[in-house]
């Protein structure tokens, strides 16, 4: 693995990264730098960020959560990886022998949800390099990677469909196949959240009477499916949700279910609407 990492001086132009603070910058750029690779799918341990950086822990941590939020980053905090989708914008391979030689690095990567939206990403890698991508990558997974690269949407279903295969509960066949009939129904906003919400988060096993009932009062008053991605997606960049940070009154949140979603807070406002409104962004 090279010993150095180039950085693009097009990220400081980003019009993205323009509004990260100054701290913000800095923790953006540790880690394009640091503990990254070749691929931009990587182990990353926010502790030795903090050593590294002469940094409080707080100070960090809600820095980094709006990194990931502001420029699309995901954090898989079970597995310790940091996924960053644009990766191959800023370290683009020169040949098709340099994505062979990266795609090395899959090998040092943990077990992660992440790695299957790694795989479905080619945005910016054109030409031979998307086909030395993929090819590479056919070799590699022979049974489970798609003769194409899918969309990231695409790759999610046939995850879920994978592990309603490797561990089916007494309904879960039903809640998988019900939601490919199309979006609007509590089978598939129950696929959304398992596919898109953080490890943290509760996996949906059953769909019991009381949840089919609340799922169907949800859709109704929230049916556009991009408010549940932004919900989804927020949790996913929130680090107080996903019980990595504490809240106002010294506790961690346990609540991380889509139960909890689907309720209503004390001020009587649905906790769905304040998650995609960013209202727990550990500000």
């Amino acid at each position: 693995m090279a010993r150095y990492r180039r950085f693009d001086p097009r990220f400081w132009k980003d019009e993205k990264v323009r509004t990260l603070s100054l701290s913000e910058k800095t923790i953006a750029a540790y880690c394009f730098t640091a503990q990254s690779n070749r691929i931009g799918l990587f182990s990353f341990s926010p502790w030795e960020a903090c050593e590294d950086l002469d940094m409080p822990q707080k100070t960090f941590s809600q820095g980094f959560e709006n990194v990931c939020r502001t420029l699309a980053w995901c954090y898989d905090s079970k597995a310790r990886i940091l996924y960053i989708p644009s990766w191959w914008k800023y370290n683009r391979p020169e040949n098709t022998n340099n994505v062979i030689g990266n795609l090395k690095d899959l090998d040092d990567v943990p077990e992660s949800p992440l790695i299957a939206d790694f795989l479905a990403n080619t945005k910016y890698l054109l030409g031979e390099l998307k086909q030395a991508f993929v090819h590479t990558l056919r070799q590699r997974y022979p049974e489970g990677y798609p003769q194409r690269s899918p969309s990231q949407e695409q790759y999610q279903e046939q995850e879920q469909e994978q592990k309603v295969k490797t561990s089916p509960p007494a309904d879960a066949g039903a809640i998988a196949d019900s939601s490919l009939n199309g979006w609007g129904t509590p089978e598939a906003l129950i696929a959304l959240y398992n596919a898109d919400t953080p490890t943290e988060f509760a996996s949906v096993t059953t769909l019991s009477p009381g949840r089919r009932s609340k799922a169907k009062k949800y859709l109704s008053a929230f049916p556009q499916r991009d408010f549940w991605v932004q919900v989804f997606a927020e949790c996913k960049v929130s680090l107080f949700l996903r019980g990595l940070t504490v809240g106002k009154d010294g506790r961690k949140f346990h609540g991380s279910t889509l139960d909890w979603l689907l309720t209503k807070g004390k001020d009587g406002t649905e906790n769905c609407v304040k998650v995609a409104e960013g209202n727990y962004g550990d500000k």
